[in-house]
């Protein structure tokens, strides 16, 4: 059964994702640990999906082929699940994205063309490195200007 491809909007989906965050403070891709640079999510710019597939999509991503694009969930345990599950070498922090351009929907949410934090929740960390002390909700929120970011830390 092929995905159904929601069609560009003016109003974004907003979605539930996991960042990495690491000495920088800046987010990076939980997704794309494979590779030896994780693609950092840079404030100010939106992030723009590529397809890693051994076999590249030949024109848009996401591809309804397989199961490149920018990851959402449709809403917030499985998004809390996966970063607490995970044996993370950094800390990780869960938050709101809004995503837009090409949409596909999947079971758990969705795959998308663009997207930029919108807000940050809660972090996830099980590192006691020093640079990662610390790492604060209301910085990553100033640093990307998103909207006020929730009140919780989860270790």
């Amino acid at each position: 059964m092929e995905e159904p491809l929601i069609p560009d909007s003016p109003t974004p989906i907003v979605g539930y994702r996991v960042w990495g965050v690491d000495e920088t403070r800046l987010l990076h891709s939980t997704s794309s640990g494979f590779m030896s640079a994780r693609p950092v999510w840079q404030p100010f710019e939106p992030f723009a999906a590529a397809c890693l597939a051994l076999t590249p999509c030949r024109g848009q991503t996401p591809s309804l082929q397989h199961g490149c694009g920018i990851h959402a969930y449709a809403s917030l345990e499985p998004a809390l699940k996966w970063a607490k599950a995970m044996p993370w070498e950094r800390a990780v922090v869960v938050g709101t994205v809004k995503l837009w351009g090409r949409v596909v929907e999947t079971q758990r949410g969705w795959r998308a063309e663009k997207a930029y934090p919108e807000s940050f929740i809660t972090v996830v960390t099980r590192v006691r490195r020093r640079a990662l002390d610390g790492v604060c909700l209301q910085e990553l929120g100033e640093t990307y200007a998103t909207a006020r970011p929730f009140e919780g830390i989860a270790r």
